[in-house]
């Protein structure tokens, strides 16, 4: 199954401007909204609408968003990666990340991070951000 074939059954969201609307599902359901945020932080299967925030979600299966965004890996003690993007689609399935429908990160559970594929390293947190 491809991507454009698993998303046609997903809950699609429009983008509404200023916002980023979030697409949330876990293996067993129920679909929903995260809501309207600025961004989200992903800890591993945790994500929240801000750094230390309240888990929004845990144990996801995917993520999906339309709107425009940049991605950011991060943590406390660790440098901050570059910014990348923009991006005009970002979803996650499965521990897989993809922006413009091209893999670029994986969470490894082992290690609990995020391994970037465009910077060849791994980060506690993935920031995604509405492009502003």
């Amino acid at each position: 199954m491809n991507r454009k074939d698993f998303w046609g059954n997903a809950l699609r969201v429009p983008h509404e401007e200023g916002a980023l609307e979030v697409t949330f599902m876990n293996r067993s359901g129920p679909r929903r909204v995260l809501g309207r945020l600025a961004a989200i932080w992903l800890d591993g299967r945790v994500v929240r609408g801000e750094r230390h925030g309240t888990p929004l979600a845990v144990n996801y299966y995917s993520i999906e968003t339309d709107a425009r965004v940049t991605l950011q890996l991060e943590g406390d003690d660790h440098t901050p990666s570059p910014v990348f993007g923009p991006f005009g689609s970002f979803s996650i399935v499965d521990r897989l990340v993809y922006a413009d429908g091209r893999a670029f990160a994986l969470f490894n559970p082992r290690v609990g991070a995020w391994l970037c594929y465009d910077a060849g390293r791994h980060w506690p947190s993935l920031v995604v951000s509405l492009l502003k």
